[in-house]
């Protein structure tokens, strides 16, 4: 650390008015200086140097500033901070050192290393050191400010924690423990008493013991297979649960279970909206589960924990890599599995079958399950077939998961509300929402109908030249895509806010549209459609320019709504959905050509998944007050917490 001689700056507390800012003036200086002399009772790493200054106005006061040459901050962009965000009001720019803000915290961080490190000190004016000082911003971290509901509440806040782009310190006196221990020669996170480093050793320490724990479970072994004969998977045929959906030509092939029975999941991060990943926790999900070692059955659950889940490529068999611990639903008492990604699948990419008679129009809450099982062991104990209309218990824990994922699709819950513009609106807006099976965060993408926009807002897309040799509009289609900016219930009803766009292939040369959606599962789309394009380009004209038609996303409405019953679900990219599913046919339409057609043809995310309300027997229950009472009886292990979700009690 060093110092550098006197700057001349008011004190007082920082103003938000822009007309009482003055910017604050530096005298030449050094930040070697040499000749100086170390004050009795100073900060052992500051050196101070002598200075001379012009007469100072009664209201400014001489400093000497402070330079840490050491710093852990990472230097997130606006644009990653806001993007990490679950908050509707965006972070400005970093502010600059003439701000009022930026001074005043440098002040009185000044004031508490000067406390902190000086001799004999009571008070940060009690020291025998007679300097002030300044302290800057160690590299990397940086002030921005939040908007309040009036400029009187704009909240100053540090960002560039390594713990996360949204980690902040909230005032000067949290800023310089980390400071301290930043000054000190401890290299060890532990020895930093700030808020955010003893978080951060907390979820590493917990993390760890986690992998500990997970090592010393016996994991049985598996038995021997042929290796001449492949496993076939049957999700038809009983007791499997689901039925593929009428779009794909073959049942999904199976790698494997883990059948053993994990820990407890411990506190696990909130994914990031327009993250491409295909689970996330809590969501409702199938997973194979072996009968046999050749012969498997599809089973229902919710994602508990994801662990180890590292995504490989989107075009890679099979799919996601890593373990995910799962929650079977039906019946109170069923252990958590640990689960290969690859045996997963999401929920709308099956329909569930049809429920035997006696439960036929029924919820999951309307029957009495505790009883049904009691009769059937009553009657097994009594050695006799059941009676007409009832059944032996494997398969009244096969309607029970069936009812049970049914009504969870039924439902919704928000989360995370965001303030309100005033407090007499019955309008509520979220950063999220478990919307049936998935959880739908702002940034997102979901799969929405297409609609001619009411009042003509309908965004101009004149002078761009399509692929088909048409202008303006692609060909009819029925779904599109929405990039969620609002999410928001009024009396009871959920509706979306955001921009719609539509997959849509422009001729080599074309210039784009400027507005496009942010988020990897939109990149990720388009980037695999475009590597195939140049592929393609480069084997046909191999000794030309490689000139390629462009995938882009085409915006069609701007500030768009859309009701729940017009949101089909999360849009997923097609390569990495149908790596998971497995589907042969799309991923060797893919290695083979350039993706053709219109959206329906062209990405399996809307012909291989259901649409929420359109599953069979659905009965629409609406608005739950969290994520736990939607789920109710149906599983008997409680919800890890995710950091970050707050819902209602």
């Amino acid at each position: 650390m060093s110092s550098r001689p006197v700057i001349k700056a008011p004190v007082g507390r920082p103003s938000t008015k822009a007309a009482a800012s003055a910017p604050m003036t530096k005298t030449p200086s050094s930040s070697s200086a040499t000749g100086g002399t170390k004050s009795k009772g100073a900060p052992s790493a500051v050196s101070a140097a002598p200075t001379s200054a012009p007469p100072l106005s009664s209201n400014l006061q001489t400093y000497r500033e402070l330079f840490i040459a050491r710093s852990d901050g990472i230097g997130y962009t606006t644009q990653q901070i806001n993007d990490a965000s679950r908050s509707a009001q965006p972070v400005g720019d970093a502010l600059d050192e003439s701000t009022d803000f930026v001074r005043s915290w440098s002040v009185k961080l000044g004031k508490a290393i000067k406390y902190n490190l000086g001799a004999g000190a009571t008070s940060a004016a009690s020291t025998t050191d007679p300097n002030n000082y300044l302290m800057r911003f160690p590299e990397g971290y940086a002030l921005h400010v939040r908007p309040g509901k009036t400029k009187e509440r704009d909240g100053p806040l540090v960002f560039g924690h390594p713990l996360s782009p949204i980690a902040v310190f909230r005032s000067p006196a949290e800023f310089a423990l980390h400071i301290l221990w930043l000054m000190s020669s401890s290299k060890l996170r532990e020895d930093c008493s700030c808020r955010l480093c003893v978080r951060m050793v907390s979820e590493s320490i917990s993390s760890k013991a986690e992998a500990d724990a997970a090592k010393s479970v016996p994991t049985p072994a598996e038995p021997a297979r042929p290796q001449a004969k492949p496993r076939t998977v049957t999700p038809i045929a009983p007791p499997a649960i689901p039925v593929p959906g009428a779009a794909l030509s073959q049942a999904p092939k199976a790698t494997g279970a883990l059948n053993t029975t994990a820990g407890k999941p411990l506190f696990q991060p909130l994914p990031m909206g327009g993250a491409a990943g295909l689970f996330r926790p809590w969501e409702l999900v199938w997973y194979q589960h072996f009968l046999q070692p050749s012969r498997g059955a599809w089973r229902l659950g919710i994602v508990l924990q994801i662990k180890e889940a590292v995504e490989a490529p989107p075009s890679t068999m099979p799919g996601p890599l890593g373990t995910i611990c799962v929650a079977p639903i039906g019946f109170k008492g069923l252990e958590q599995l640990s689960i290969n990604a690859s045996e997963l699948r999401p929920f709308l990419s099956f329909s569930v079958p049809a429920m035997r008679q006696g439960f036929q129009g029924l919820t999951y809450d309307q029957s009495d399950w505790h009883q049904l099982v009691l009769e059937a062991q009553q009657q097994l104990q009594l050695q006799q077939p059941p009676q007409p209309g009832r059944y032996d218990v494997p398969t009244i824990a096969l309607e029970a998961s069936k009812a049970a994922a049914n009504q969870i699709n039924a439902c919704f819950s928000v989360f995370n509300q965001l303030p309100k513009e005033t407090p007499q609106t019955t309008k509520c807006t979220y950063g999220g929402v478990f919307l049936g099976a998935e959880m739908i965060l702002l940034g997102d993408a979901i799969r929405v109908d297409a609609k001619e926009p009411a009042g003509g807002s309908r965004a101009s897309t004149a002078g761009l030249l399509l692929a088909s040799g048409e202008t303006g509009d692609p060909s009819p289609h029925s779904v599109d895509v929405m990039w969620v900016t609002a999410i928001m219930t009024e009396q009871g009803q959920l509706r979306f806010f955001g921009n719609i766009y539509q997959l849509a292939l422009a001729q080599p040369g074309s210039v784009l549209p400027p507005m496009k959606p942010s988020g990897a599962v939109f990149e990720e789309e388009l980037e695999e459609r475009n590597s195939k394009e140049a592929s393609a380009s480069a084997a046909s004209n191999p000794n030309s320019p490689i000139m390629f038609a462009t995938w882009f996303w085409q915006l069609r409405e701007l500030n768009a709504s859309r009701a729940e019953s017009d949101v089909h679900g999360r849009f997923y990219s097609s390569t990495r959905l149908a790596a998971n599913l497995q589907n042969a046919t799309f991923l060797q339409r893919v290695q083979q050509e350039p993706l053709a057609g219109p959206y329906d043809d062209s990405c399996i995310a809307a012909s291989a998944l259901n649409r929420r309300q359109k599953v069979s027997e659905f009965m629409y229950l609406g608005e739950r007050q969290n994520r736990a009472a939607t789920i109710g009886q149906a599983m008997s292990i409680p919800l890890p917490p995710i950091d970050g979700v707050k819902e209602g009690i």
